[in-house]
């Protein structure tokens, strides 16, 4: 139980990391865009960040389900792996 708790706090960190990274970059790159046209800074057409008159509103809200997707997705996929890796394995010892 202590091995898999620890597996899945290292690949919810990693999935963290991830999304933090990603929000990051768009609003890194689409940050002087946003400030010119006025338009909100976007994740596949969700928006995510936006200046308005002079002020950053960062949607907070859409930033942490989107968050939570990718975290959900890293650990699924993760274990998926791990999950054929061990299969394949314990066949070819067989």
């Amino acid at each position: 139980m202590g091995r898999m708790m620890l597996r899945l706090g290292i690949e919810t960190g990693i999935g963290i990391g991830i999304s933090t990274f990603l929000f990051f970059m768009l609003i890194w790159l689409g940050y002087s865009d946003a400030q010119t046209t006025g338009d909100p800074i976007t994740f596949l057409t969700i928006e995510i960040f936006s200046v308005q008159n002079g002020n950053e509103l960062a949607n907070n809200e859409n930033m942490t389900w989107i968050g939570m997707v990718i975290t959900g997705t890293c650990i699924a996929l993760a274990e998926t792996y791990r999950s054929l890796r061990k299969n394949r394995h314990s066949k070819t010892a067989a």
